[in-house]
């Protein structure tokens, strides 16, 4: 739970409205979706700051799903998980081409 708790509240601070999701009540991953970046791109984004997540479309077999990402927050620890929110809003930043986060 604290894990969780950390997680979401560093999202909060980071994306504001550029991500939502529901604060999972158990589990070991975060679901959500993003706004105006498909998960695809924002992964190779992201994967150049050193993160990465598991895009929506690998769960929809139809090839929709791609404004969704699955993001773990089981095992790292607060630190970690803090500086991971952190660098993927870079990576979104990139994406949106203002190289900053919003």
């Amino acid at each position: 739970r604290e894990r969780r708790d950390v997680m979401v509240a560093a999202l909060g601070d980071a994306f504001g409205e550029e991500f939502e999701w529901t604060p999972p009540r158990g589990g070991f991953f975060l679901w959500g979706r993003l706004r105006g970046v498909s998960s695809e791109v924002l992964l190779e984004r992201a994967l150049d700051e050193g993160v990465i997540f598991v895009t929506g479309g690998a769960f929809c077999v139809d090839g929709t799903g791609n404004d969704f990402m699955r993001l773990s927050f089981s095992w790292p620890s607060h630190d970690r998980i803090q500086d991971g929110v952190r660098r993927l809003a870079r990576a979104m930043a990139a994406c949106r081409g203002n190289g900053t986060p919003t």
